[in-house]
């Protein structure tokens, strides 16, 4: 695997009254990865508009990503990050974990990618 992921955990704590304060994403860690975007029929990049009001769309992205065994990694983190093996960024922004698949030799997860559009 020679492209990394940089994970994000959320650090929040809670209020002196026990209340959720606000997310507060800290960088994790970054490990190896193989990342792929489901092919879509005309960019080979899963590419999906979504219309939330007649002048503004979101392009949603569907993938997958490939980590080794017994990384520390839930639903509720977030990946910022692909980077590729020389260091440059692949893929920048938010990316949704919706699952973590455990396949015995290597974690799978499920990822989704919203960017919003003009």
């Amino acid at each position: 695997m020679v492209q990394q992921a940089v994970i994000e955990r959320d650090q929040s704590t809670t209020d002196p009254w026990g209340a959720d304060t606000a997310p507060d994403f800290q960088p994790y860690l970054t490990v190896p990865c193989r990342m792929w975007w489901v092919k879509g029929s005309e960019t080979g990049r899963s590419l999906n508009d979504i219309v939330l009001s007649p002048a503004r769309k979101a392009a949603v992205s569907e993938g997958g990503l490939i980590l080794p065994a017994g990384v520390d990694v839930t639903e509720r983190d977030r990946i910022t990050n692909i980077l590729s093996a020389d260091g440059s960024v692949l893929v920048a922004g938010i990316i949704q974990i919706l699952a973590v698949l455990d396949q015995g030799d290597h974690l799978e997860l499920d990822i989704l990618k919203v960017g919003l559009g003009a």
